[in-house]
């Protein structure tokens, strides 16, 4: 794959901030861009294939009841595990919460939420 460049990316990171693509997506999505040739485009398209793609492609970011539903859910499911680990089930639960919520998590959010849940 070539070099993506550089506006690519910023229009990228637009949608990004918007709230339509996580940061996971980033990489993938901008790569899909040239393989398809949706790039060049004005930076109307762009974005609006970038955010159609990033839902279609399971790069839309969950929204935070979402997050917080699928924390809640491990955090009953794995009771006994978080009394005998304390804080140092955090690792192995974002793992298992990063697995249940797919491409759509946000990492650092989920970290937020889950270190305030533990603590």
């Amino acid at each position: 794959v070539q070099d993506v460049p550089w506006p690519l990316i910023a229009h990228a990171l637009v949608v990004r901030e918007e709230g339509s693509l996580t940061r996971e997506g980033l990489v993938p999505l901008c790569v899909k861009a040239l393989q398809q040739g949706a790039w060049p485009a004005d930076s109307d398209g762009i974005r609006a294939w970038l955010t159609v793609t990033a839902e279609h492609e399971g790069f839309k970011p969950a929204d935070s009841s979402t997050l917080e539903a699928v924390i809640d859910e491990v955090l009953a499911e794995k009771a006994d595990f978080i009394v005998e680990r304390g804080m140092g089930a955090m690792g192995p639960l974002m793992g298992v919460i990063l697995g249940k919520l797919g491409k759509g998590a946000d990492g650092k959010a989920v970290s937020a939420i889950l270190r305030e849940r533990l603590s």
